[in-house]
């Protein structure tokens, strides 16, 4: 059978239009773009997060909260009030903290603190030498005669550990699909060595007191906006030597943004 010419040229114009849908139909379409002005999910894997302590009296803690039950309004506030020269609101710590997302990461400002936590116990030497009474320590009997004391060996420590002392905090977050809202764990702690007691027979040996404030949470943020994660106050009317004695309200605040 002969095709005229008009009619192979329609067959080749039908076959190239066939393999162009085709070719269209295997090629991805591209991604769609961030909204402008908002942070790409894909790229904003990191973020700079933002801690800051504030401490104020407890009447007037409890007034701000009535007062502001929003957390930007509260913590802008608490911002005036910082300028204030006699205001009682101080800033105990600030802090910065660079997290990727997914990735548990820690922050230390500390120093390590040994004490015993086993001990040998008191001995009594069970052979003595004889020696010159005047060159050691003696002690009057009372016909006059003078005596050495009897060799005892105190309690000695056998066993250390050690204690973080400062303020530390870990953070582990997940950024949004949206951009816009950070889920975040977080664990502040902040220790202190408040005293020491002594313990034991003779109460040669000690034990140190501490004072610990910590909390741990999972809280969903807004990227750039501060928000209110717990209170962190010191203890009080512990009756610990050497305890903390100022009735403050310590509010944590965490404001993670993305980084420029």
């Amino acid at each position: 059978m002969k095709f005229t010419f008009a009619v192979r040229v329609a067959f080749v114009a039908a076959l190239v239009s066939t393999f162009a849908d085709f070719a269209g139909a295997q090629t991805p379409s591209p991604a769609p773009s961030a909204a402008a002005g908002q942070p790409d999910p894909a790229k904003g894997r990191e973020m700079l997060v933002h801690f800051e302590i504030i401490s104020l009296p407890p009447l007037t803690a409890r007034k701000a909260l009535i007062k502001y039950p929003k957390e930007t309004e509260l913590y802008k506030w608490l911002d005036s009030e910082l300028e204030k020269k006699d205001s009682g609101v101080v800033m105990e710590r600030t802090h910065v903290l660079r997290v990727r997302g997914g990735q548990r990461s820690k922050l230390e400002a500390i120093h390590e603190s040994a004490y015993p936590t086993e001990f040998d116990p008191p001995q009594i030497s069970q052979t003595i030498s004889i020696g010159d009474p005047a060159a050691s320590h003696t002690q009057p009997a009372d016909n006059g005669r003078v005596f050495s004391p009897w060799p005892i060996t105190s309690t000695t420590p056998s066993s250390f550990t050690f204690r973080n002392l400062g303020f530390t905090i870990e953070a582990e977050l997940t950024i949004g699909e949206d951009g816009k809202t950070v889920d975040m764990n977080i664990a502040p702690e902040i220790s202190r060595l408040v005293g020491s007691i002594p313990i034991g027979i003779t109460g040669d040996a000690t034990q140190p007191v501490h004072e610990t404030q910590k909390s741990a949470t999972q809280v969903l943020f807004k990227a750039g906006e501060p928000a209110l994660v717990s209170t962190l106050s010191p203890p009080t009317g512990t009756g610990a030597p050497g305890g903390n004695t100022s009735d403050r309200v310590w509010l944590l605040f965490v404001t993670p943004t993305f980084p420029e």
